[in-house]
């Protein structure tokens, strides 16, 4: 089956930090990087956004959100 891998990219593994020997990872087609694929401009943006969101609402007592 690994034939038919055209290329894969990881982000999560199941035990941090992974084994830089196992052979999923010594495959050419395979990129793997921390967990930081969710650390993009935009997603800092709506972070940025629902922190002051919630300083207002704590300033005012009112029950924080979440990113919704």
């Amino acid at each position: 089956a690994s034939d038919r891998l055209g290329g894969v990219a990881l982000d999560v593994h199941w035990h941090e930090p992974p084994d830089p020997n196992d052979p999923l990872y010594l495959d050419p087609r395979v990129v793997a990087y921390p967990h930081v694929a969710g650390s993009t401009e935009e997603a800092f943006g709506r972070i940025t956004d629902v922190v002051i969101a919630n300083i207002e609402r704590l300033a005012r007592g009112v029950p924080l959100v979440g990113d919704r």
